[in-house]
């Protein structure tokens, strides 16, 4: 898909998501790396991130379950459980008329 602030592309299984968040300033940005675990793993990786000393610097504002961490080098990373299939359906409903959409 894509709109004009944001696309998602599929990579073999790789699945990318570009981004372009009005409400961030440049010291504020909102590029991450999002690290999308299976359904039955996730809440282990939930508990283990909540447990440890790591910040979390965003709450969760879409569709699936994440929790937003910085690391000890300070870099943005989201551990995530939602699907392509799951995303796109979403999407469809609250991204607006202003969207692309190839799948």
């Amino acid at each position: 898909m894509k709109s004009n602030r944001s696309a998602y592309f599929i990579a073999g299984k790789t699945w990318i998501a570009l981004d372009q968040r009005e409400k961030y300033i440049a010291s504020e940005n909102y590029s991450h790396i999002c690290f999308n675990v299976p359904k039955g793993h996730y809440k282990h990786f939930f508990n283990k991130l909540k447990e440890s000393s790591l910040k979390e610097w965003q709450e969760n504002q879409t569709e699936g379950d994440s929790i937003y961490v910085l690391d000890d080098s300070g870099n943005k990373l989201e551990i995530h459980f939602s699907t392509l299939k799951e995303r796109i359906k979403y999407g469809k409903k609250h991204f607006g008329s202003n969207v692309e959409w190839y799948i």
